[in-house]
């Protein structure tokens, strides 16, 4: 009874609440404002920052690393500042207060938000190349309906709103010489706030992630620093090896706050692809062995499984198509349920 209590609760917040994710705000401390969604269990600002200080009110030296593009401040109200790498991670905190620099695993965390789409997870902090591969598509979703050059416009039906705002560069090929700016409308590329250590005449290179139609791969007459040619149906977001001196975007991310509730109620899962055909992905933070029910619209159970691993394949290709209600469970206690529709 508790089960079919549960799935009409359900299925009637899901009749009614809207898809689109949570929309809000946020001010920096020169007082620009900027628009923020929910994507997932993370609030992300949806454009660029364009903030002069640090949260302690210290102005931030051009020597340190920010600038507009072609320095040209009529380009900062569109798509915001380009920074240096060491701003961006600065203990000064360059975000709005209580926001930070999104990890490398918060940009995948959100691509399988937006798309349910999985991503090649041997990808690490030792990649090899500026063209390592991330995630096929996701730009797509991701990007504008424009500022990008024709016909490598994304949906933006995921409402992130990636300006293709190029960067400042510093590498001709050979040295750090060069100060120039390059790829306004092709390419977004934002700081996260790992290092890495590519094939580059740099060690511990710092990490960006990368908005492009470009093929990066193909084009290698100066190392990378440039892209190739558009590629029709593909844009992805890549990981670039970056010098910590280029001027690139950041979108801060809401900083999660953690609570004194009891672990075993603390659980965090993601299933995906929500819808499924044949299978789906749970990801949860399990400490200790779990299990998960499924329950078809009736409130039959269809499908029991014990959890052991905080990233598990789940098959579900016996399942008719419709909607489920799957409960996961720890230590004979139900700790969280999620809608499941099979297609």
């Amino acid at each position: 009874m508790k089960v079919k209590q549960l799935l009409l609760t359900l299925l009637t917040i899901a009749s009614i609440t809207p898809l689109a994710a949570q929309e809000g705000t946020v001010i920096d401390i020169d007082g620009n404002e900027y628009s923020t969604k929910v994507f997932g269990s993370t609030e992300w600002m949806t454009e660029n920052l364009k903030v002069t200080k640090y949260n302690d009110g210290t102005p931030i030296d051009v020597a340190d690393g920010f600038f507009d593009f072609k320095d040209d401040p009529t380009y900062t109200e569109t798509y915001g500042k380009l920074y240096s790498w060491d701003v961006a991670v600065s203990e000064k905190n360059v975000c709005p207060s209580g926001w930070e620099l999104p990890s490398f695993y918060d940009f995948l965390a959100l691509a399988k938000d937006i798309m349910g789409e999985e991503y090649d997870s041997t990808i690490n902090m030792n990649g090899t190349d500026i063209g390592s591969i991330l995630v096929n598509g996701a730009g797509y979703e991701l990007k504008s309906t424009s500022y990008w050059k024709s016909g490598e416009e994304g949906t933006n039906s995921s409402g992130f709103n990636v300006l293709a705002t190029g960067f400042r560069n510093r590498y001709n090929g050979t040295q750090f010489t060069l100060i120039d700016y390059r790829e306004l409308d092709e390419t977004a590329r934002f700081w996260c706030t790992e290092r890495m250590r590519p094939s580059q005449p740099w060690t511990n290179a710092r990490m960006a992630m990368v908005i492009t139609n470009r093929d990066y791969p193909s084009d290698k007459s100066d190392n990378g620093t440039t892209p190739g040619m558009a590629v029709p149906n593909s844009a992805n977001m890549w990981i670039a090896g970056c010098h910590h001196t280029e001027g690139q975007s950041i979108r801060c991310k809401r900083k999660q706050v953690s609570t004194n509730i009891p672990d075993q109620i603390k659980l965090r899962h993601r299933a995906y692809p929500n819808p499924a055909s044949s299978f789906f992905i749970l990801e949860t933070n399990l400490k200790v062995n779990g299990s998960l029910s499924i329950y078809n619209s009736m409130g039959t159970p269809v499908k029991f499984l014990q959890l052991n691993q905080n990233s598990q394949h789940i098959d579900v290709s016996n399942l008719i198509p419709g909607i489920y209600i799957c409960e996961i469970s720890q230590e004979s206690q139900r700790v969280s349920s999620f809608k499941l529709i099979v297609k």
